[in-house]
């Protein structure tokens, strides 16, 4: 109120002023205009405010900086008179309380300065109890503590070894290895040449930096950084508690007043990682930077010294310390607990038992203790592992360092909650490998050595560092943000490999001195068992340039009157080419490798539940009484067996070359045999007095040997009919195929079985088509004779629970990166669940009696209208990505689809190898087509003649099938044994080809 009425007697005054000087009055001012000046007075003062305390914070940030140094340097002398001291007392044998030097009198609070002569501890006490002020007294450290981790004084945040992390000018210099991205557009031909640049520039010198990306999201950089660590795994069995920052991104996990020294990522883990990047989401210039080591210089100088010869001859052995999550609970390491990591974060286990595997798994001794600061906790986790200090690096064809002092307690010097405890009780430990400890002396020539190959890395928001674990070891120093600044590095951890271990270790000597450059490799030789063959790869790269300068000549010849800048693009489609073709591998080409087999167990989904239930209830009718089903171990055979006996079958044979599981279905009224197709009599036997035969039995996919084709598929089929005539038994439904109907060449887009080609043809799509249809017409055949009632039916892309070859080989490429989208990835294809496919040949055997009008015919059985396009198909490409991204892997629509004429190439190096091996490649062209042709059928023959119709909707089966898969086959993928990009059968089948070649060579 003061102020208005101030306000007011103001203008009146002026009012009257201007009266008697002849002014007029000015116009009354508002109140909403007085606010807006008393507003912009009030801001004015705050800029100026904010402007001062700025400069207080950047006064007092100066002399925070003068500050640590004057305490640096205090700490550097009082350490260099404690190994004055330690020095006279080995010298002259006085007894350590006699050894020490006062700072001030006891009645100030005053301290000594003491020294151990036995294991090296220097540090300031408190003189007396009594002194004043003995509880702000810290201590600073540079070796061990006294026995019993007693000591009349107290710990400080300092580090007993400093790091300079660098020593003169980058050992390499940074500009060596940076890309500029500026020039580059994302998501164009120029993003695939940066890739290939990266990968040259990595491939040279074992790092590659990108800068001005403009990047900010995550996931992009992750995906950049795919270019090189092109597998990212989780952060599984690491010492540090990181959080997930997105999908395979990492927060560091470390705070930032801790000095890192230089390490090996998981060094400590006998799965450790090849690559690893870092990507700068936030970041504040000449804060927080990172330092690489080079690495081969720091082997080659370490070898010429003592240590460096111990480390060699003894290893190492890396103690690990975890503390239960339990016994911690509302308390982090942060406020003074001391945990650096739990082992239910560390493991990602829930229990003792399940963490205790995982650690085995990583060749770790465990061992379970009682928690040192918590005695009232037995489940103390203590982990040891004896390996080598050295590492095989392939790039380099030689054996590097690969251990630092970021894996003794000493790291733990400046970390909160952790450097006060006793460095036996820290959570990170080593020594040499026979047990023997590290001196001091040892721990500085280390760090020494490793200063000697800095390099600074300066970060910008949106930068990417991608480098070899084995080449470069990283740590970074401690530093302080204002409540202003910003630092978020994320972590992409690349590939893991298995360590070497001490025994196998073996390095050789040279002129130049001790070098470890014996290469350590398993024997390389065909396993026939696993078909694997080896591709050198001197082989493998002329082949790419080979075909890249054909691609890129044809493509110069063929488009360069159409195209100004043809030269240009034939060299920017070599690029694609090359990185395409890494869909072969590298160095070694699996087919047939066999799957981890889960499939057999009889636990229906949900919705298969349903089915059960509605199969029991009669809504489906009758089946035969006696029931024979060839193939009744497989995928679609045993779940045809199961719904035959829920629709009240009192017996069904389930025939197979294979013997059951022990987790098969379990019904009295299934009877289970275990024979060839082949043998004759076995076959006789299994048809006698039965009411119906479904034949399922096949050799389906290609990947299988060409022989076991023929023997199923042909002769196979060949011993079911004859049996069955001669059995009396006059019933068959027959599983079919529609490639069998149409060629590589050409769409199927939506055509009915009456206009699609019959057969024979001229030429098939692969040996499975042939085959069956050579099956087919002999039953065909047979039932024009008369000899048996016979229908075929066939079903497309058969998915659901427990399905061992169509999504699992496809959620395998995708898990460790190796899947894109081929083409335009809009091709249409028609599913058939599971037991869709069951119920369409089941009632297919209603329509087996004499003068049936749709005998010998061939009928297609899909999920039909509920598919997303009513037409019935689907959009191939998203419908497997929604499997994908359910799984927890990336979008097939984050990465850059491959083009189809690329593919092309590709498939016909697959095949060209296939031809001269005889191991077959998954990328050949048969599989080509099928991922990029349009393949649905109209299925009304099926029901009009049938009375066919789905028992489950797509947009039911579909999800359940993907929710089956990410609780079934999920926690049993391993990146290290999938198949990737090379042919992978389920291990059912690899025994069948077992049985069917052992009984050949009898």
């Amino acid at each position: 109120m003061a102020l208005k009425e101030l306000s007011a007697s103001l203008r009146s005054l002026r009012e009257r002023k201007a009266v008697e000087a002849g002014v007029p009055a000015p116009r009354p001012r508002s109140v909403g205009a007085e606010c807006r000046e008393e507003t912009r007075s009030l801001e004015a003062s705050l800029f100026r405010f904010e402007e001062r305390f700025l400069r207080m914070d950047g006064e007092m940030a100066a002399l925070r900086q003068a500050l640590d140094s004057e305490v640096a340097a205090l700490r550097r002398g009082l350490a260099t008179m404690a190994e004055a001291v330690h020095a006279a007392s080995l010298q002259t044998q006085i007894p350590l309380v006699a050894c020490q030097l006062d700072f001030g009198s006891k009645e100030n609070g005053g301290t000594r300065l003491s020294c151990n002569r036995d294991n090296g501890f220097f540090g300031l006490a408190q003189p007396s109890p009594a002194g004043s002020g003995s509880e702000a007294v810290r201590t600073m450290f540079t070796g061990g503590m006294p026995p019993g981790g007693r000591m009349p004084g107290f710990w400080v945040s300092a580090p007993s070894i400093i790091p300079a992390f660098r020593k003169g000018a980058d050992k390499v210099p940074v500009e060596t290895f940076s890309i500029d991205c500026q020039p580059y557009k994302p998501g164009t031909w120029g993003e695939m040449e940066l890739f290939d640049r990266m990968q040259t520039t990595y491939d040279q010198y074992g790092v590659v930096r990108l800068t001005n990306t403009g990047l900010k999201d995550p996931e992009a950089m992750r995906r950049y950084a795919r270019a090189v660590v092109n597998k990212q795994m989780a952060y599984e069995g690491g010492a540090n508690p990181r959080e997930g920052i997105i999908q395979n991104v990492f927060e560091v996990g470390a705070p930032n007043d801790a000095w890192l020294h230089y390490h090996h990522e998981m060094a400590y883990n006998q799965h450790s990682m090849k690559n690893l990047a870092f990507c700068s989401i936030k970041a504040t210039q000449g804060k927080g930077d990172t330092y690489l080591s080079e690495n081969l210089s720091v082997t080659d100088s370490l070898l010429q010294t003592d240590l460096g010869r111990k480390l060699r001859d003894k290893g190492v052995c890396y103690i690990r310390c975890l503390t239960d999550r339990d016994a911690y609970e509302g308390q982090g390491w942060m406020e003074g607990a001391a945990v650096y990591n739990h082992w239910q974060l560390s493991f990602g286990s829930k229990t003792p038992e399940e963490a205790e595997k995982k650690a085995r798994e990583c060749g770790l001794d465990v061992e379970w203790c009682q928690d040192p600061l918590k005695p009232e906790s037995k489940r103390y986790m203590k982990t040891k592992l004896v390996i080598s200090a050295f590492e095989y690096c392939p790039s380099v064809d030689r054996n590097v360092l690969y251990s630092s002092i970021a894996d003794h307690s000493a790291w733990f010097d400046t970390w909160k909650g952790v450097h006060d405890v006793h460095p036996d009780k820290r959570p990170l430990q080593m020594t040499f490998g026979d047990g023997t400890p590290f001196t001091v002396e040892e721990l500085r020539q280390w760090v020494g050595l490793y200063d000697d190959g800095g390099i600074r890395v300066q970060w910008q928001p949106g930068d990417i560092v991608a480098f070899c674990n084995y080449r470069y070891a990283h740590g970074r120093p401690a530093f302080h943000l204002h409540r202003w600044e910003e630092r978020q590095i994320g972590v992409v951890l690349g590939e893991k490999f298995d360590s070497w271990e001490l025994n196998l270790f073996c390095v050789r000597e040279a002129e130049e001195g001790f070098l470890p450059s014996a290469k350590l490799e398993k024997p390389s030789k065909i396993d026939p068992d696993h078909a694997t063959i080896l591709l050198p790869t001197r082989i493998v790269n002329k082949m790419v340039v080979t075909c890249a300068r054909l691609t890129a000549f044809l493509y110069q010849k063929l488009i360069a009157a159409a195209e100004p800048s043809a030269v240009f693009r034939a060299l920017q489609l070599k690029l694609h080419f090359k990185r395409s073709l890494r869909l072969l591998g590298a160095r070694t080409c699996r087919s047939m490798a066999p799957r981890v087999e889960l499939y057999t167990a009889y636990e229906l989904s949900p919705v298969q539940e349903k089915i059960k239930q509605a199969n029991q209830s009669g809504k489906y009718g009758p089946v035969p009484k006696r029931c024979v089903v060839t193939g009744g171990l497989g995928f679609v055979g045993q779940r045809l067996v199961e719904t035959l006996v829920e629709r009240g079958a009192e017996q069904v044979v389930s025939f197979d070359i294979v013997p059951p599981a022990a987790n098969v279905c379990q019904n009295k009224a299934i009877k289970y045999v275990t024979a060839d197709l082949c043998d004759f009599d076995a076959v006789m036997k299994a048809v006698e007095g039965a009411d119906c035969v479904w034949h399922n039995a096949a050799a389906v996919g290609p990947f299988l040997p060409k022989h076991f084709y023929k023997n199923v598929n042909v002769i196979g089929t060949r011993n079911v009919l004859e049996a069955c005539k001669q059995q009396g038994v006059k019933k068959m439904v027959f599983s079919s195929t529609p490639s069998s109907r149409f060629t590589c060449t050409d769409d199927v887009d939506g055509q009915t079985e009456a206009e699609m080609p019959d057969i024979p043809q001229d030429r098939y799509v692969a040996e499975y088509s042939a085959t069956k249809a050579e099956g087919e017409l002999l039953l065909r055949k047979a039932c024009k004779e008369g000899e048996i009632l016979f229908i075929a039916v066939a079903p497309h892309t058969v998915y659901g629970p427990r399905d061992n070859l169509f999504l699992p080989n496809l959620l395998e490429a995708a898990g460790i990166g190796k899947l894109r989208v081929f083409g335009s990835g809009k091709s249409r294809v028609g599913y058939t669940h599971v037991d869709n496919y069951c119920h369409g040949l089941v009632i297919a055997e209603k329509q087996l009696y004499k003068e049936s009008p749709h005998l010998g015919k061939f009928y297609v059985c899909t999920d039909g209208a509920t598919h997303p396009h009513p037409e019935g198909y689907s959009i191939f490409w998203e419908e497997l990505d929604q499997a994908v991204t359910g799984m927890g892997f990336d979008s097939l629509y984050s990465k850059m689809a491959l083009p189809y004429f690329l593919l092309r190439i590709v498939a016909f190096i697959c095949d060209t190898i296939t031809a001269f091996t005889g191991k077959k490649l998954k990328l050949g062209w048969f599989t080509l087509r099928m991922l990029t042709m349009h393949r649905w059928f109209r299925i009304t023959a099926a029901q009009t003649d049938l009375g066919y119709q789905p028992v489950v909707s797509y947009k039911e089966g579909w999800p359940d099938t993907i929710e089956w898969f990410r609780n079934k086959w999920l926690p049993t993928f391993d990146p290290k044994t999938a198949s990737g990009t090379t042919g992978s059968i389920a291990q059912q089948t690899v025994d069948k080809v077992k049985l069917q070649e052992q009984k050949m060579q009898k």
